[in-house]
């Protein structure tokens, strides 16, 4: 076997042991130690909580089985939880780590295991693991339609999970580059061995013992990869993991190298072995030209593995970009006071939306009179996206906010006089309008959007029937040009390539107080949901969200500065997983060209030298090839381009030096091959 072939073996059993790692991360999400299948309860019809307890408890002891709600933390709700227990098997209990959760690795959420009694305000919908099997899943969801619960199975495939878990560490190009590389090294190593093959198969050797061989080759190596895997992964993993759940990650991860034999048995049949044999054995020890598959298969390569980096690297310069700017802003937040983001429950539906949001709102109407809440309404988010950000200016523009009047004692505004704007208060139904002295339209036309925008929509939403109509009137104060606003955004829990803007230059600015009657409760809960409103009291807040009843209806009261910690921490995750794909990309990019080359090389050395002979320079004996190389590239290049929507000038340049690199190598590859296999075009026919 080809020592090229050898090495994609080695490299694809230690990729398929991180992308295990990285999957059974998102399988202890899902399905906690000790558990095997999940349902999901979305209506409780019980008269009281405790009757729905009870009845989930009944049928936990009913099957023996332990059933545990998945609860996000009330603190940092996206990198913790709380399993709430409902036992029927301590036995079980006790074999997965009692109520001392294994958790797997420093990137699992940090969980909590609570005996069930202890919910009080949490609410009962959500998401449920349990240890139950498949058939007795069934029993589960009858006993709990005969409380007046209403729930499905919602067990995630195993494709689901996989296919989750690329994302959240960036392995989906790395994946798909280790794969296709062992495929075309596989396919490589068999035509090198085309000689040896006829050789044997002149001293009698069958098919099958051939085949037997090759497939023995492979499977040596991959126990070389496995031995390496084990004497380095053992500490790695020890590091690591401490060994939690070692034995379920075990399990996983020889599913995972168990599915890359056969695959690796597959290609070695089909692409090392049969295709090979079946040339004839004359022709081969005559020097019979490459078959054309073995370039057909590599020019493939070429443009999947282009395809594959060239979005790679557009998507690593943007994520580089988004790191630096979520970095900078980082210091902001502790300039000023904790801030916390109050995050909804994923279990609420539309109508809990209604019932709860006017409570929602009185609780921010009274916490803005108190000056510990801060509201920054901004729906231009498609800048985080690579948008242009040229929508106008309004309500809902991409460079406007609707801001209460915290936001101007956080947050410095200049009038044009060079002082700070400062207590602006607003009246029912009042509004002040901040314009920049650089804003060159028309100023009265744009408070009347504002005006309309109040008027006919934002002071209409979940109002209940009985709220006066409002009467919108506001003011214009223009403010200094030149001026970066922070906008308190990146406080999502996903990378910060994902995230909203976090400064704006020169942004129309309403102040608007939620006193005025001018933002209706839905209105105030959307913004809520979209991380705009901030509290600085989190024990007050959440004293006067369990008052009103409505507590369940959030999971969770999250630090603004930590989640923007783990935003970042997100997003360097995903920068390093960028440099293993792009580097492992160019490598094979770099085979595949080679390949492709040599058999281009192969097939027409005789013509080859024969042009030589005759006085033909190299780009005129090697056009084809170099002019084939420069279309396909520029090809898939622009295809790649037109459909991944990516940023024009920077990405065109990055595409410009990978087409380039790629056509230099194959030149330089073909210059070798002549110059070191002159000699053999004159012996050879």
């Amino acid at each position: 076997m080809h020592r090229v072939a050898r090495a994609s073996i080695i490299v694809s059993v230690i990729f398929t042991a991180v992308l295990t790692f990285q999957i059974f991360i998102s399988v202890d999400e899902a399905q906690p130690a000790g558990t095997h299948t999940t349902f999901t309860i979305d209506h409780v019809d019980s008269p009281k909580k405790s009757a729905a307890l009870r009845a989930i408890d009944e049928s936990a002891s009913r099957l023996h089985i332990n059933i545990f709600k998945i609860q996000a933390g009330t603190t940092n709700s996206f990198q913790t939880r709380t399993l709430y227990a409902f036992i029927g098997d301590r036995d079980s209990l006790s074999r997965s780590g009692g109520y001392s959760y294994p958790i797997f690795s420093t990137q699992s959420q940090r969980t909590t295991i609570t005996p069930a009694d202890r919910i009080t305000t949490e609410d009962l919908r959500g998401v449920y693991a349990t240890s139950a099997d498949h058939s007795q899943m069934t029993s589960i969801l009858a006993d709990l339609r005969k409380a007046g619960i209403s729930a499905d199975d919602s067990t995630a495939t195993g494709l689901e999970i996989f296919v989750y878990a690329l994302g959240p560490a960036n392995l989906g190009a790395a994946f798909v580059i280790v794969y296709v590389a062992l495929a075309l090294a596989l396919a490589y190593s068999g035509t090198t061995n085309r000689k040896a093959h006829a050789i044997k198969s002149l001293h009698g050797y069958g098919r099958a013992p051939i085949l037997g061989a090759e497939l023995g080759s492979a499977g040596a190596t991959f126990g070389l990869g496995l031995a390496a895997l084990l004497l380095v992964g053992t500490p790695v993993l020890w590091a690591v993991t401490r060994f939690h759940q070692v034995w379920r990650f075990a399990g996983f991860l020889g599913t995972g190298l168990g599915v890359l034999a056969l695959l690796t048995a597959v290609l070695v049949t089909v692409l090392g072995g049969v295709a090979t044999l079946r040339h004839r054995i004359p022709e081969v020890l005559k020097g019979e030209r490459a078959p054309l598959a073995d370039g057909v298969l590599a020019a493939a390569t070429q443009v999947i593995v282009l395809a594959v980096v060239l979005a790679s690297i557009s998507g690593a310069m943007w994520r580089i970009e988004a790191v630096s700017r979520t970095s900078r802003e980082l210091s902001r937040w502790s300039q000023m006071p904790p801030a916390y983001a109050l995050r909804l429950s994923t279990a609420s539906t539309h109508d809990d939306d209604l019932r709860d949001a006017p409570a929602l709102t009185s609780i921010i109407s009274r916490m803005d009179r108190q000056g510990t809440v801060l509201m920054t309404g901004y729906k231009g988010g498609e800048l985080a996206n690579g948008g242009d950000g040229t929508t106008p200016p309004g309500p809902e523009g991409s460079n406007s906010m609707i801001v209460n009047p915290k936001y101007l004692g956080v947050q410095p505004v200049l009038g044009t006089d060079g002082h700070r704007i400062r207590n602006i208060a607003t009246a029912r139904n009042g509004f002040t309008l901040l314009v920049p002295a650089s804003y060159q339209g028309d100023v009265g036309a744009l408070l009347a959007t504002y005006t309309k925008y109040f008027k006919e929509y934002s002071c209409l939403l979940g109002a209940p029937k009985s709220t006066p109509p409002c009467a919108p009137h506001g003011r214009v104060i223009r403010t200094a040009a030149g001026q970066q606003l922070f906008t308190f955004k990146g406080t999502d829990p996903s990378p910060a390539e994902d995230q909203e803007r976090t400064s704006l230059t020169d942004p129309v600015l309403a102040v608007v107080s939620p006193s005025s009657g001018l933002i209706g409760p839905m209105e105030y809960l959307s913004y809520t949901s979209l991380n705009s409103v901030l509290f600085f009291d989190a024990d007050d807040l959440e004293q006067q969200l369990t008052r009103a009843g409505i507590r369940g209806h959030f999971q969770g009261i999250d630090n603004a500065a930590d989640a923007v910690t783990e935003t970042l921490a997100a997003s360097r995750l995903e920068q390093r997983m960028d440099v293993f794909g792009i580097s492992l990309g160019l490598v094979v990019l770099i085979l595949a060209t080679m390949v492709s080359a040599a058999v281009y090389c192969d097939r027409r050395r005789r013509t080859s030298f024969v042009q030589l002979l005759h006085g033909y320079g190299f780009t005129r004996r090697h056009g084809p090839l170099l002019a084939g190389d420069l279309g396909l590239a520029v090809l898939t290049a622009t295809a790649t381009m037109m459909i991944g929507g990516m940023h024009l000038p920077r990405d065109l340049a990055a595409a410009a030096i990978l087409v380039a690199a790629q056509v230099s190598v194959a030149a330089l590859f073909v210059r070798v091959y002549e110059t070191r296999s002159r000699a053999d075009f004159i012996k050879r026919p």
